[in-house]
């Protein structure tokens, strides 16, 4: 007796194939090669990331040195100076537009102040992807240069309260440049100069004092700060504040080293508040 028939014959391979089955295999390779492309970006913007932040710190580590961001912040001030000279001499050809816009003593305003703002930048910048370690032996070593009367004049530092007098009559310099210069188009180059170096001014000695805090805190045991991690963000937090309000406020200075600081920045601040900022305001009102 002979075997059943089958039901069904062999599948035959050339028969066509299921156009649905071959959408979904197609969709899903697109997605596995778009999820594969994704991880690659990913994975070299991270790659680029990680090469960025260790050439970072490692530019970080060279301008720890006080003496290299002097000398890059000098540079710097040099070029821009001279830059801004060849400007101003371009724009008033003249001899009496050249008095009347005080051109030596606007020189010497814009090169103190591109000075003392490439340095600020140039400390902020650095202190802020130190550790904390080697933010404590920057400011260390940078206080000891100030203390020290032949090391100061070889770093070409002053102390902190000399710095901050020099760039508090910096701006002064400025308004008064302002308030007695002619009427006319150049007084805008001197309204743009004495804006530039009161805020100069302002960023400057914030820099500064959080600077000297650092030093001052080096065994964490001269501030009572509420923050976690003592990094230098913490320190120029600490000295916006005493800048602002006059105040230490919930960062209590624990030792006498630290509460003269803040004496002095409480100072200065006030001092730039209602004398500088008031003057310059009142200045700038009265010449527009």
């Amino acid at each position: 007796m002979s075997a059943p028939a089958e039901d069904s014959a062999p599948d035959d391979p050339r028969a066509p194939a299921d156009p649905r089955a071959e959408a979904r295999a197609r969709a899903r390779g697109a997605t596995a090669a778009s999820a594969r492309r994704r991880r690659e970006r990913l994975g070299r913007a991270r790659e680029r990331r990680a090469r960025r932040v260790e050439r970072e710190a490692d530019l970080a580590l060279r301008l720890r040195s006080e003496s290299r961001r002097n000398t890059i912040a000098l540079n710097v001030t040099v070029v821009l100076s001279l830059a801004a000279t060849f400007a101003l001499s371009s724009l008033f050809p003249s001899e009496r537009e050249r008095a009347a816009i005080s051109l030596p003593g606007a020189f010497a305003v814009i090169a103190i102040t591109v000075y003392a703002a490439s340095f600020a930048l140039l400390t902020h910048w650095t202190f802020h992807r130190l550790p904390r370690r080697d933010v404590v032996i920057a400011a260390r070593l940078a206080r000891a240069r100030r203390t020290s009367p032949w090391l100061r004049w070889v770093a070409g530092r002053g102390s902190v309260s000399s710095e901050a007098l020099g760039l508090v009559l910096l701006a002064v310099l400025a308004i008064l440049l302002l308030l007695l210069s002619e009427p006319g188009p150049y007084r805008v180059v001197l309204l743009v100069t004495t804006i530039a170096a009161i805020l100069c001014t302002w960023y400057s000695t914030a820099v500064t004092l959080a600077v000297e805090y650092a030093a001052a805190d080096g065994h964490g045991d001269a501030f009572e700060l509420r923050a976690p991690r003592r990094g230098f963000d913490e320190y120029l937090y600490v000295s916006m504040i005493v800048q602002v309000s006059g105040s230490a406020n919930e960062n209590v200075p624990l030792t006498s080293g630290a509460r003269r600081l803040v004496r002095l920045q409480a100072l200065l601040g006030h001092v730039m508040t209602s004398v500088v900022v008031a003057l310059g305001i009142s200045v700038v009102i009265t010449v527009l």
